[in-house]
This record gives structure tokens, C-alpha cells and sequence, in this order.
């Protein structure tokens, strides 16, 4: 089951989508498009931390370039329902 299903982490290209986002419901229809992405930030306390998005539905473990096959997605377009927002 674990190659079926996907735990993504979303980063919203701008406002609009984020708002979008915010008004998703239950059993809504959802299309997302955007791209994979990869993370490097700084903490707060100075700390440098990598985050490595997931490419393969078989990298399942801490170890694997997914830290667990988590997507990043860096959400350019959205759509619920009929109502497109960019």
C-alpha cells in the first residue's frame, strides 16, 4: 500500500493560491500542478537544513532521498471543482 499513497508538503507559489488552498472541503475535486522541489533554509539559531523531495514511489525509509517519500511541491496552479487559480 505504502507505493500508493504520498505524503507531499505544498509550498504555494503566491497568495492567491495559499487563499485556494484555505478553501478546499471534504470531497472536493482537487488538481494541483507545479514543480518538485528541493529546501535549503536557515534556522533561526543559525542551523543549515536540507530537504530533499521525493522522486521514486519506492523510497520509503529515512534514509532515502525522500526522507520517507515526501513530496515537495512548489504549486503553481490549482483547481477545485471548476474554479481555476493561479
Amino acid at each position: 500500500i505504502i507505493s500508493h499513497i504520498a505524503h507531499s508538503h505544498i509550498i504555494p507559489a503566491n497568495r492567491n493560491i495559499m487563499a485556494a488552498f484555505l478553501k478546499i472541503k471534504e470531497w472536493d475535486n482537487v488538481k494541483i500542478e507545479g514543480e518538485l522541489v528541493d529546501m535549503k533554509y536557515t534556522t533561526s539559531s543559525g542551523r543549515t537544513i536540507e530537504y530533499h523531495t521525493s522522486l521514486s514511489r519506492t523510497d520509503t525509509d529515512e534514509t532515502s532521498r525522500g526522507n520517507g517519500a515526501c513530496e515537495t511541491i512548489y504549486v503553481t496552479k490549482i483547481q477545485i471543482g471548476n474554479l481555476i487559480y493561479k
